[in-house]
């Protein structure tokens, strides 16, 4: 059975209202949810803020232009994989290609066929989910990791207070323990009986 996946943020960074239009209405159809912006500046406070999994983003946009805006997208703190989908013409080419080089992960020439934009959402879904899970799954081994080591030192603890017992400084007894690399739990123990009995 498939694991089922969470709704997306896509932000979509257009100042042509038809194209957000088009784009906003195939992303709500196939149950994810959308960011707006109409400008490069508003694009970059938008992923600070909103934290997006998904950007549509046109190339020419006024003031901060589309390639500017992913080049500083990526260079914001990040730990997850954002796709930057660029939005062009048939004669913006050139400016794609320094896109793709900016930052950006594919393109989409506008106007499109709405099934091609639904094969581009659909089609990062996958990657976007299992990129999730092995965030989960890091997440999780570093918290068993850290539990794991609070209890070693909490195992350090006891038993070097075990071995500085005054039973083991007695005179009559000798003993040697080698540590191991990592805690292993070896434990030496010397108490004198009833009767001052060893």
């Amino acid at each position: 059975m498939a694991t089922p996946t969470k709704p997306l943020t896509i932000l979509v960074v257009d100042d042509a209202p038809a194209d957000v239009a088009q784009l906003e209405t195939v992303a709500r159809e196939l149950g994810h949810d959308v960011v707006v912006a109409s400008s490069g500046g508003e694009a970059i406070e938008k992923c600070r803020t909103a934290s997006p999994d998904l950007v549509f983003m046109n190339i020419t946009l006024p003031g901060l232009g589309g390639i500017e805006a992913a080049r500083r997208i990526r260079a914001l703190p990040s730990d997850r994989w954002v796709p930057i989908i660029f939005l062009a013409t048939r004669d913006s080419i050139a400016d794609l290609l320094k896109g793709l080089e900016a930052g950006g992960d594919d393109y989409l020439v506008m106007p499109a066929d709405l099934q091609l934009i639904r094969a581009k959402v659909t089609g990062y879904v996958r990657p976007l989910a299992m990129q999730d899970e092995s965030r989960r799954f890091a997440h999780e081994l570093a918290a068993w990791r850290e539990d794991a080591e609070e209890q070693s030192k909490l195992g350090q603890y006891i038993i070097g207070r075990l071995l500085d017992s005054a039973g083991l400084r007695d005179p009559m007894v000798q003993w040697l323990n080698t540590p191991a690399q990592s805690f292993s739990g070896d434990l030496v123990c010397a108490s004198r009986g009833p009767g001052d009995i060893l």
